[in-house]
């Protein structure tokens, strides 16, 4: 049977809190949902943001099915958002809802917010975190 428009978007919102959860779980840093990273200049809003170490992530859905993210006037204002991104000093992972149940997913962003915390430390790599409090 199915999934009703309802239930696919439900299913979709619990995958991006529990993938959101166990990133802020491994990298001790909390989590926000349609965080407004570009307030006030913009009203772009991050899927899932980690702001105080300026990480977020980008959920593209529709990428199969000809969905928003398919059409060039949609792919522009992506490119707009993902500059604006790149000029506030910001890391943005994107995925698509595939790509969100892969473990490597979780690992890259937790290792990433690790980094930018000064706390990832594998063979004495990081010395100090690239952003204050």
């Amino acid at each position: 049977m199915k999934q009703s428009k309802e239930q696919r978007e439900a299913a979709q919102n619990a995958l991006k809190i529990a993938v959101a959860s166990e990133i802020s779980r491994r990298a001790g840093e909390e989590y926000f949902l349609e965080y407004h990273f570009a307030w006030p200049d913009r009203a772009w809003r991050s899927d899932v943001a980690w702001p105080r170490v300026r990480v977020a992530l980008e959920i593209q859905g529709g990428n199969w099915n000809g969905g928003r993210h398919c059409r060039p006037s949609a792919m522009q204002a992506e490119y707009d958002k993902a500059n604006g991104y790149a000029c506030r000093s910001w890391l943005c992972f994107y995925a698509d809802w595939v790509q969100m149940k892969r473990p490597e997913l979780v690992d890259m962003i937790a290792e990433t917010i690790l980094k930018r915390k000064g706390s990832f430390n594998p063979i004495g790599g990081v010395q100090g975190a690239l952003f204050s409090v």
